[in-house]
């Protein structure tokens, strides 16, 4: 048989009165302290309001202790729990102005508050891409000699595009002659291509409530937003001393605005 104490014989009678000192001593302090300060009651004794809420990404609890201060909730307990993203809000005191009772006022301001630091946002794009239009080759030389609606093609005797394509280059000036005189040139319609187009473009809004269904909408809206160039076509008259080369831009550069609007 395993034994601890060889003797287990205590006068526990005897030294009480130790014990009702020691005992005395550390509950006397506690006891002071809750009739100083009181008892600290959770939101299930003193009532308020209970708010769960959920972001699609983690939010500063700074930033939403601020928001809430703003709204006149003060000493809000705020605690995250679960996947990030997720907060518990204690409300235990009512919003500043409004009846301690008054739970509604209270939930209508954590609304605002949180609608001010984490909802109304919203974003919008638009993406357009296309290849480059048809390129029709003209020689105003009219070498045909006849009246036509449009100016004669020359004829085509090469590749119409250089391997190295540039802006100063677009098209091969050496693919291209003069037809006979008196014949039309052989050269067809969109034998070749502009450069390709793309753009896009992004919108940013805030929704911040103010009073009651009213609401201010801030816009912040870029139009091609990369600032990308998208050229135009090059000359295409062989008799001109720019043919091949692209001297123009399709469209404008990057334009930002801002937009505010007030919905009453």
């Amino acid at each position: 048989m395993l034994r601890f104490f060889a003797n287990a014989k205590y006068d526990f009678i005897g030294v009480r009165r130790w014990a009702y000192g020691i005992t005395a001593a550390l509950i006397l302090p506690g006891l002071l302290v809750l009739l100083v300060r009181g008892l600290n009651y959770s939101i299930e004794f003193t009532g308020g309001t209970l708010v769960q809420i959920r972001s699609h990404q983690a939010v500063d609890v700074a930033d939403i202790r601020s928001g809430l201060d703003r709204e006149g909730i003060h000493g809000a307990e705020i605690q995250s729990f679960g996947a990030p993203g997720e907060y518990v809000i204690r409300a235990r005191v009512a919003k500043s102005g409004t009846d301690a009772n008054d739970t509604q006022a209270t939930a209508a301001a954590v609304s605002k508050a949180l609608d001010a630091v984490l909802g109304g946002w919203g974003a919008a794009f638009a993406i357009t891409a296309h290849s480059g239009y048809p390129i029709t080759v003209q020689d105003s030389s009219n070498p045909s000699l006849q009246a036509t609606r449009s100016t004669p093609w020359p004829d085509l005797i090469g590749d119409p595009e250089p391997e190295d394509q540039t802006l100063e280059r677009w098209l091969n000036r050496d693919a291209f002659r003069s037809a006979a005189r008196g014949t039309f040139g052989n050269a067809g319609v969109g034998i070749a291509r502009a450069p390709g187009y793309w753009n896009a473009d992004l919108s940013l809004s805030k929704r911040v409530a103010t009073v009651g269904s009213q609401y201010a909408m801030y816009r912040l809206e870029a139009y091609n937003v990369f600032n990308h160039p998208n050229f135009g076509p090059p000359d295409r008259n062989i008799q001109s001393q720019n043919f091949g080369t692209i001297t123009s831009t399709v469209g404008d550069p990057r334009i930002v605005q801002l937009v505010l609007k007030y919905y009453f």
